[in-house]
């Protein structure tokens, strides 16, 4: 009888024993970091760097050589259209001096030439434009159109208007190029004068850059200064050229102009047809895009030139199952994400539809308010404890 509970009692601490060593042998539970699949907005962009620049830019150049006196301007003063903003004393020109004055003359009423017959050709393109608009609108109204066409024909309308108002500019500038051309002819046909060539302002703007301020000679030609309008910028992002068929004129475009500054909503007003190659900071060649964005009227960007970060949306849904990109990794050839369940990571594949900066689209393989692994480390496999860090 002693013996049999003597067996009992042996039994009984040798299984606690175990217990006990099982448990303290167990692994603990891995700490992991817990994210949750719900349905939120997603965006898809493609994001790059830009620089914004005036969209009309003016070059003020000496039409005669002489003697520049010294620029009472400065780069930021605000002049307006016909303002003098420069002068040049001619010098004495002999007999092949006045004929490249004349013949900068004739240059000067061939561009202007050129420049109004695009004027034209703008004009009737804007109409062409118009009428298209027009009988695109009449169809929709019956609903036979989907409103992405309208929305393009519209998008197409306004770049012809602002290619009309672009002729335009460039027919004023050649204008006053011949002006000023006409001016040197005259003011040289008797040699030195006394009088200065007065250089004006061919449009309203700031002072974007000075090429010469102090007093000196200058050649014909010579660029003394430009001029532009601030409050009329545009964005310009270069783009992978592979990435351009995801992009059509009005493609909705967000702007960070500034660390701090509000995001700037414009839209594609351009793209580039011809593509250029650019090393990139890995020493990669790549053909690039340059795509030309634009803002609403008083978008309050820097000024000319300014370093912004472009995201241009290429997809966007304000209601999908989503789950966060750091959940995701790959499983063969497919996706995967480890859920929670039970204190335990289970594999689930899962497949992913579009994928925004911070989460994928989800089409199958796991459901709302489902708990899943963010950023799993080699140590996760499929049933192993997990603990959710507080």
């Amino acid at each position: 009888m002693r013996t049999k509970r003597r067996r009992w009692i042996g039994g009984g601490v040798a299984l606690l024993g175990g217990g006990l060593l099982w448990v303290a042998l167990r692994p603990n539970p891995a700490t992991v970091e817990v994210g949750v699949v719900t349905r939120q907005p997603v965006t898809v962009t493609i994001e790059e760097d830009g620089l914004t620049r005036v969209r009309e830019r003016y070059l003020v150049s000496s039409p005669v050589a002489g003697q520049l006196q010294r620029l009472e301007c400065e780069p930021g003063d605000l002049v307006e259209r016909g303002e003098v903003i420069a002068r040049v004393y001619p010098l004495a020109l002999d007999t092949r001096g006045r004929i490249e004055a004349s013949s900068r003359l004739d240059a000067a009423e061939a561009a202007r030439a050129a420049a109004d017959a695009a004027v034209a050709q703008a004009e009737v393109s804007r109409d062409d434009v118009r009428r298209y608009l027009e009988r695109l609108e009449r169809v929709a109204v019956e609903g036979f159109l989907p409103a992405e066409r309208v929305d393009q024909a519209r998008a197409a309308a306004r770049q012809a208007e602002l290619g009309l108002e672009r002729a335009q500019s460039l027919a004023e500038a050649a204008a006053h190029d011949v002006r000023a051309a006409r001016a040197a002819v005259l003011e040289t046909m008797g040699g030195s004068s006394l009088e200065p060539l007065q250089l004006r302002a061919p449009a309203s703007g700031r002072v974007l850059r000075l090429y010469e301020e102090c007093e000196r000679a200058v050649g014909a030609g010579a660029p003394i200064l430009e001029l532009g309008d601030t409050d009329d910028l545009e964005v310009v992002v270069d783009v992978l050229s592979e990435d351009v068929g995801l992009l059509a004129l009005g493609t909705p475009v967000l702007v960070t102009a500034a660390r701090d500054a509000d995001t700037l909503r414009g839209a594609i007003d351009a793209i580039e047809p011809a593509a250029f190659t650019k090393v990139s900071p890995l020493g990669v060649e790549e053909q690039r895009v340059n795509v030309v964005v634009r803002f609403p009227e008083g978008a309050p960007l820097l000024g000319d030139r300014f370093r912004v970060e472009a995201a241009l949306v290429v997809w966007a849904s304000d209601d999908v199952l989503a789950v966060p990109l750091g959940a995701l990794f790959r499983d063969g050839e497919g996706w995967a994400v480890f859920a929670v369940e039970d204190g335990r990571a289970r594999l689930r594949p899962i497949d992913v539809g579009h994928r925004g900066r911070e989460a994928a689209e989800v089409l199958s393989g796991v459901e709302a308010g489902a708990r899943v692994v963010l950023y799993p480390s080699d140590e996760i496999r499929d049933g192993v404890r997990v603990r959710p860090e507080s």
